[in-house]
Order: C-alpha cells, then sequence, then structure tokens
C-alpha cells in the first residue's frame, strides 16, 4: 500500500525541471505553476530544479518506410527533454543515506538508471529503498533491487491528489481541470 500508514515521513524531496510552453501546449508552464505552489504546501518538503530544453532538430519518420536507398525520411521535430533532475535524485539519494537522514528512502520512479543508486544504498549504506512506479508495469531491473517495487495504482494515486481549492501564504488558487 501506498503511502503505508506505518511510514514516519520525515522529508520530501521534489525533482523536476521548470517546462517550457509546447505548440500544442500552451498552458504547460501555468499548470506546472499551480502544482508547484500546492506543492509548496507540504510540510518538511524541498524542491531540487534541473533544466528543462526544448530543440528543433531532425529525426527519421518511423511511421514510414526506409527508402530504396537506406535513407530514412526526416522530419522537422521539437525535442524536450529534463536535463539534471535524475543527477540530483541520485545526488541527494546517497548524500542523505551518508549523512544517515533515513532507513528507507521512498521513490516514485519507474527509470532503471537508479537501479545502480538504490545498491549502493541497500549494500554500501545498508538502506531500505522502496519504489512506487507510477506506470502500469514496474521496471524489471527497479523490481531485482528495490527492497519492494510496487505498481502505484491508478486509484491510489487518486486519492493522493490535491483538493479542487488549496491555500498558501498568498491566497487561494484552483486545481487546473487538466488535473481531474
Amino acid at each position: 500500500m501506498f503511502p503505508s500508514p506505518d511510514y514516519d515521513l520525515r522529508y520530501i524531496r521534489y525533482f523536476t525541471a521548470r517546462v517550457l510552453n509546447s505548440p500544442n501546449d500552451p498552458g504547460q508552464q501555468s499548470r506546472q505553476q499551480i502544482y508547484i505552489r500546492a506543492l509548496r504546501t507540504l510540510p518538511d518538503f524541498e524542491i531540487h530544479y534541473g533544466s528543462f530544453l526544448q530543440n528543433r532538430t531532425r529525426l527519421p519518420d518511423a511511421s514510414t518506410p526506409i527508402n530504396p536507398d537506406g535513407t530514412w525520411n526526416l522530419l522537422d521535430v521539437l525535442k524536450s527533454e529534463e536535463k539534471g533532475s535524475d543527477v540530483n535524485l541520485t545526488t541527494y539519494l546517497l548524500l542523505d543515506g551518508f549523512k544517515d537522514l533515513y532507513d528507507t528512502a521512498v521513490l516514485i520512479t519507474n527509470d532503471s538508471d537508479f537501479a545502480g543508486p538504490i545498491t549502493v544504498n541497500k549494500f554500501d549504506l545498508g538502506k531500505r529503498v522502496e519504489v512506487f512506479c507510477p506506470v502500469r508495469h514496474a521496471n524489471s531491473r527497479l523490481i531485482r533491487v528495490a527492497d519492494k517495487c510496487e505498481v502505484a495504482w491508478k486509484s491510489t494515486i487518486k486519492n493522493c491528489q490535491f483538493l479542487p481549492i488549496m491555500a498558501d501564504k498568498t491566497g487561494t488558487f484552483h486545481k487546473p481541470p487538466e488535473w481531474a
């Protein structure tokens, strides 16, 4: 069950990057700002920022067959990448473990890149690491290394949503309709 009533939650670290609006979603930044504002209402909470990059590039069109000459049809695309969040999470997972700030770390991810840091925490620091995956199937590498690896079901995630109207020291604000 996530989150377990047996947890003594001490601190939450959230790793993200400030998004840029895309042509297909001009409200992306606004929704993220509201979400970050809502997160900041939580006690013992800290946000760590990476960076968000958008670049125009040409990539092969996977929906068409390769040309007779062995080349691909190329499309101009807007490529978006979040940089630094994984490194920041790994850094604090290890640093907080070395400082003995937790007995059990809980990660919400399905990224197999965290298998190495999880392994170091378990075997070199003697810490438990539990993973909750926000997708239908947990990554097999995470299943092998984490002390616990479960899917965070949509019903559970829905029960953890913020209220439709929230308040902070600046006033009240509303949950965007897209979050339904």
